[in-house]
């Protein structure tokens, strides 16, 4: 905070036994500048060197303070790995997130019978289009704290996901706590699948793929769906197609289809789903 500044030099203690493992000079960000978002001063020391596992804290001589205590050992984040993974399945659309799988954040049987048979919305084309157009588009993410639902920018969190199994495979196992734990194939491709059902229902008979899903407001205003998912029954429609949803979909395909290729029974799965 803009507080007492810290002593020149802190200390890494060990929480157990207050013993000083170091001490640590500290540097001043910007010469003591305000951090104009946060109102804060901050100072950085380094002890990335540090690697005997424990539990340590961070203590002030000049203040008599300290930090909250921290560990340090190679699977500090594992936890936080798995919760990250689970994220996804919370922002799940067209299900229930129930207490087995969602513990105390659930909800009811969620925007199912209001994205079944949804038109699409063109204001180019003069808005609601005709009953023809309707398609089944149920399933997906929500977008990031609404229920809008996005095919245009799903490629960079489909490569993520991957590239991060693709990457260091062994770290991501079969027991997150989702509904498709223990199917013999790891619960962070089963995510990715989850996404891709749906970009699939996104997709034209040609190929391209429609842009993403929304609410429209009585006054005709596009809108972001409120409250209990399980309640909002407010009609949802679909934006026409465009050259970032079907890249974003092209992409998304390929790599889901080259990581479940490892494991077969996702890959026959994506081929049941895949147009003909």
């Amino acid at each position: 905070g803009q507080g007492r500044a810290p002593a020149r030099e802190v200390q890494l203690r060990r929480s157990s036994d207050h013993a000083v493992i170091r001490s640590i000079t500290l540097e001043s960000w910007k010469n003591g500048a305000v951090h104009s978002a946060s109102g804060d001063r901050v100072w950085k020391g380094r002890f990335s060197d540090v690697s005997t596992p424990g539990t340590y804290h961070i203590y002030d001589p000049a203040n008599d303070v300290q930090s909250f205590d921290f560990d340090i050992r190679e699977d500090a984040y594992n936890s936080i790995l798995k919760a990250s993974i689970k994220s996804y399945y919370y922002q799940r659309s067209g299900t229930a997130i129930t207490p087995e799988f969602g513990e105390q954040w659930t909800h009811g049987l969620a925007h199912i019978h209001n994205q079944q048979a949804s038109r699409m919305f063109d204001t180019s084309l003069g808005g609601i289009q005709p009953e023809a157009t309707a398609r089944d588009i149920t399933g997906g993410w929500y977008d990031a704290g609404d229920y809008r639902k996005y095919t245009s920018w799903m490629a960079d969190i489909i490569w993520d996901l991957g590239t991060a199994y693709e990457w260091w495979p062994s770290v991501f196992d079969d027991q997150s706590g989702i509904p498709e734990s223990g199917n013999g194939t790891p619960d962070i491709l089963d995510e990715m699948m989850w996404e891709i059902q749906w970009m699939l229902k996104m997709q034209r008979s040609d190929g391209a793929l429609y842009s993403g899903v929304f609410v429209i407001s009585r006054d005709q205003g596009f809108g972001s769906g409120i409250g209990d998912p399980s309640t909002e029954d407010r009609p949802y429609y679909y934006a026409n197609i465009s050259t970032p949803a079907t890249a974003s979909g092209a992409a998304a395909f390929a790599i889901a289809a080259r990581l479940l290729a490892r494991v077969g029974s996702g890959q026959r799965h994506l081929e049941t789903a895949l147009p003909a």
